[in-house]
């Protein structure tokens, strides 16, 4: 099924040691240049919350296409959970792309909205 992330809210679990922009407060994609190369020079190791990470997973679904479809789980209130993808449909929704999805359903309330205090960003 194809989705358009930019018209869904996702339950993100997107923390300090897997998001530049939960560990900086500045999303990678929207630096510039010189901005990018001055934080890459200081950085130790290239992880998911490093500031290439999405760049570089931008470029490649631009350029290679989606690989393999995002694991997602819709809930009865409306909201998406993860199983696999969150940083690809994280990137599309800010690049407003379509991506590939397989999508179960559940006939639940997702835990952000079970439990409002949860560590997962809704967005």
């Amino acid at each position: 099924m194809i989705i358009k992330p930019s018209e869904h809210e996702f339950m993100f679990m997107l923390f300090e040691d897997n998001c530049h922009f939960q560990k900086t407060g500045q999303c990678s994609l929207t630096l510039t240049e010189n901005e990018v190369t001055e934080l890459a020079d200081l950085e130790k190791y290239n992880g998911k919350n490093s500031v290439n990470y999405c760049r570089n997973l931008y470029i490649s679904l631009n350029e290679s296409g989606q690989l393999e479809d995002i694991e997602l789980t819709r809930y009865k209130c409306g909201h998406y959970a993860f199983t696999d993808g969150q940083h690809r449909a994280c990137v599309s929704k800010l690049a407003k792309m379509d991506l590939n999805a397989h999508i179960d359903f559940e006939d639940s309330f997702c835990n952000k909205c079970l439990n409002p205090n949860i560590d997962a960003v809704l967005y």
